[in-house]
């Protein structure tokens, strides 16, 4: 038993020997399997380290053009190439399915924070920087939506307003009872405004008694520029004087202003001595006025016309703008002349309905090698340039001038609403509202649909006539067209009606009035 469990013993030691001899044969092996995993991971950190290095090399805003826009479907980086996904605007819809950067950029031309090629009267945009940004907001709002909705009551084209009722508008006189000067005839009030009184009345010239229009001036300097400039002014689309203007002429109760004081009544009797004026005394509290007479426009002023008869057709107009354009481009090339005051108000209509341009007592001289300044006109027909107190082309503002009277006769409605007063900082964009915004913008398409929204004259309006209200209303006064271009337009040398159509038309709304 000793001897078996002996080999026994041995047998297993010799097991475990062998056991042991396999054991270190194979350790070699497996270090190299580790060190040979090690070197590879290493090798494919550096392979993946390289691809790494030249996508971010080549992988960048200048080499790789992304479209985010709504029609694209994928961008143009390699769908395989694993890179950092680039952040996609966020586009929020308002009304109208605009997106809010779309208005918001529309917003900025229409308030002009940064178009200033667009429109030279906005503001300094350094200077906006430092008003601060909430008080930019406030002065900025421009209320672009009545624009854009259909359904808003501001999209409502502007109306023109109706003339005010003055006081004895339509006083009738005896005939002959007040005379004026010795040599005119006063016998119905036609007008009683800031300027003075005008009459109705007869030249009392021996040989023919020729029906004229007297005005009264208050103020000198408006009978002095109007005196002057129809002396040098001759042409059949132009108002004419009638005998001779005088000036510090005694005021009667007929033809003054009873509400003068006694400070005004002193200013315009300075140029007289104490003797010179009998009546002075007894009338001390009636000024000085200043008296000229003019060729009477018995069919009366286009804003009469277009208050009865509404809307012409574009021959109509055509035919009633047309002389008021060749009528001021003669005073402005012959003699230098500019009207600066157009309106419905100051063009008349003669007997044989010859268009008139009348009441020149704004208008500037020598205007064709310079740039005025001073303030004048009416706001609803001034020129941006000339609301935003800036110098002024007097030729490209009796453009604007023109433009807005011949929209009026085509549409019945105004282009823009009236400013209430002209601009009076560089921050303040209260003077213009959302049509004027627009068309100092550019912005001719969404101008033109917010008025068709409510004019039908719109829609019907003519190619021609749309591109020719385009070059007038430009908010650029040097790139607004002149009166020449005006004229030289071809929408100008469409067909044109008589001038017995103009008069059939002022007896019809004449008639009109009457019922």
């Amino acid at each position: 038993m000793n001897r078996s469990s002996a080999s026994l013993a041995t047998q297993q030691q010799n097991i475990v020997k062998q056991d042991q001899v396999i054991n270190t044969a194979a350790l070699p092996s497996t270090t190299t399997k580790k060190e040979n995993r090690t070197s590879s991971s290493s090798n494919g950190n550096v392979v993946k380290s390289l691809k790494r290095l030249f996508i971010n090399c080549f992988q960048t805003s200048s080499a790789v053009v992304i479209d985010y826009s709504s029609t694209a479907t994928s961008a143009l980086t390699p769908s395989k190439v694993k890179s950092k996904k680039r952040l996609r605007p966020k586009r929020t819809t308002s009304k109208g399915n605009t997106s809010t950067a779309v208005v918001k950029e529309i917003k900025m031309m229409l308030n002009n924070t940064n178009t200033t090629s667009q429109n030279p009267y906005g503001c300094n945009y350094a200077r906006q920087k430092q008003t601060g940004a909430k008080q930019l907001r406030n002065e900025r709002k421009t209320n672009f939506s009545s624009l854009q909705n259909a359904n808003s009551e501001r999209c409502e084209s502007p109306r023109i307003t109706k003339r005010k009722k003055l006081p004895n508008s339509h006083q009738q006189m005896p005939y002959y009872e007040h005379t004026v000067c010795g040599q005119y005839s006063l016998e119905k009030s036609l007008q009683n405004g800031y300027s003075g009184k005008v009459f109705k009345g007869h030249y009392l010239d021996p040989e023919q008694h020729v029906p004229v229009v007297v005005k009264c001036c208050k103020k000198l300097s408006s009978w002095n520029t109007e005196t002057r400039a129809l002396r040098n002014l001759d042409h059949p689309n132009i108002i004419k004087l009638v005998g001779r203007p005088e000036a510090n002429v005694p005021a009667t109760p007929y033809t003054g202003s009873a509400n003068s004081s006694g400070n005004e009544n002193k200013q315009r009797n300075r140029h007289l001595t104490p003797d010179s004026s009998p009546t002075r005394n007894s009338s001390s509290n009636l000024p000085l006025i200043h008296v000229l007479a003019q060729e009477l426009a018995s069919n009366g002023d286009l804003y009469e016309l277009l208050q009865g008869h509404g809307s012409f057709n574009e021959t109509m107009a055509r035919t009633i703008i047309k002389p008021i354009v060749e009528g001021l481009l003669h005073a402005y090339e012959c003699k230098g002349i500019s009207h600066r005051d157009i309106k419905l108000e100051n063009i008349f209509i003669a007997e044989d309905g010859t268009i008139k341009i009348g009441d020149w007592g704004l208008s500037g001289f020598d205007t064709r090698d310079r740039y005025c300044s001073s303030s004048c006109g009416t706001l609803g027909y001034m020129a941006p340039e000339m609301v935003c107190r800036e110098k002024y082309d007097a030729n490209k503002t009796d453009v604007w001038a023109i433009a807005v009277v011949l929209f009026s006769l085509c549409t019945g409605v105004r282009p823009y609403s009236e400013p209430k007063s002209r601009r009076k900082n560089s921050n303040d964009f209260s003077w213009r509202d959302e049509w004027l915004g627009a068309m100092m913008a550019g912005k001719w398409q969404l101008w033109w649909m917010s008025h068709a929204r409510t004019t039908p004259a719109v829609k019907d309006m003519s190619i021609e006539l749309r591109n020719l209200f385009e070059r007038m209303f430009t908010g650029d006064m040097n790139e607004r067209a002149s009166l020449a271009e005006v004229l030289d337009h071809p929408w100008m040398n469409g067909p044109t009606s008589s001038n017995h159509d103009i008069v059939n038309l002022c007896r019809s709304n004449r008639r009109r009035n009457s019922k």
